[in-house]
């Protein structure tokens, strides 16, 4: 089979349709942010204008740049388990489609264990810890991972 060959004003036509940049294609409600992911496997919360090489939910929310309805996207879609997101992308909080977790779990993750990091010394006993509840409890949000850690209270507020 023949490879296809287009020119940049097409690829970058493709580039706007499916990062939903065209203002008809644009997102506002949580199960179209949600749709969005699933369609491009992950999208970065924000990028700026000029790093629109990656899909992104603040570029393809439907007020543009102008408005923030998108960044509660990071603690709602999570909450409600209906994506993964972290920061994993050059540090940029990143959100993935459970069909692509495998993935960038497989590229990203750590491979070794967290007991035998513990054992070579690499973690601090706050850290075990907290690992060790994730572990049991599975994914947690972060007031249900400071509860778990200990008593509400000052001292547990920087885990």
């Amino acid at each position: 089979m023949k490879p296809t060959k287009i020119t940049f004003e097409q690829l970058e036509t493709l580039r706007a349709r499916n990062f939903r940049l065209l203002p008809e294609l644009r997102i506002s409600t949580d199960e179209e942010a949600l749709q969005f992911i699933r369609e491009v496997g992950f999208a970065l919360l924000w990028v700026s204008k000029d790093q629109f090489l990656v899909p992104s939910l603040s570029n393809a929310y439907a007020t543009g740049r102008e408005g923030w309805g998108w960044w509660e996207w990071k603690q709602v879609l999570p909450e409600k388990k209906a994506c993964y997101y972290a920061k994993v992308l050059r540090h940029k909080g990143t959100f993935v489609s459970w069909e692509y977790f495998p993935y960038f779990y497989a590229v990203f993750a750590n491979q070794r264990s967290y007991e035998e990091e513990w054992q070579d010394g690499l973690l601090n006993p706050v850290q075990k810890r907290v690992l060790d509840i994730l572990s049991k409890q599975g994914p947690l949000m972060t007031r249900e991972l400071r509860l778990a850690y200990g008593p509400p209270g000052k001292i547990n507020t920087r885990l």
